[in-house]
């Protein structure tokens, strides 16, 4: 699998884990509000230097929340 292919599952998967988890800090709002909050979310700037592809029949993304806050 190509690097660039790697890199965009990975920001994928990290993005969408930080939206659960905002919604699920915001369930007492409502659904504008919520909206409104996921809009200025955003994911930390992902730089990798791949030497080879990935080699494989299976590709998987996971993501687990190892700390949540306002700050990086």
């Amino acid at each position: 699998i190509h690097g660039g292919i790697i890199s965009a599952v990975l920001v994928n998967v990290g993005g969408m884990l930080a939206a659960a988890s905002v919604i699920d800090k915001l369930s007492d709002l409502d659904i504008p509000s919520v909206q409104q909050k996921l809009s200025t979310l955003g994911t930390i700037d992902l730089r990798r230097d791949f030497l080879s592809p990935g080699i494989g029949v299976v590709f998987t993304g996971c993501a687990s929340l190892l700390r949540s806050g306002i700050k990086v």
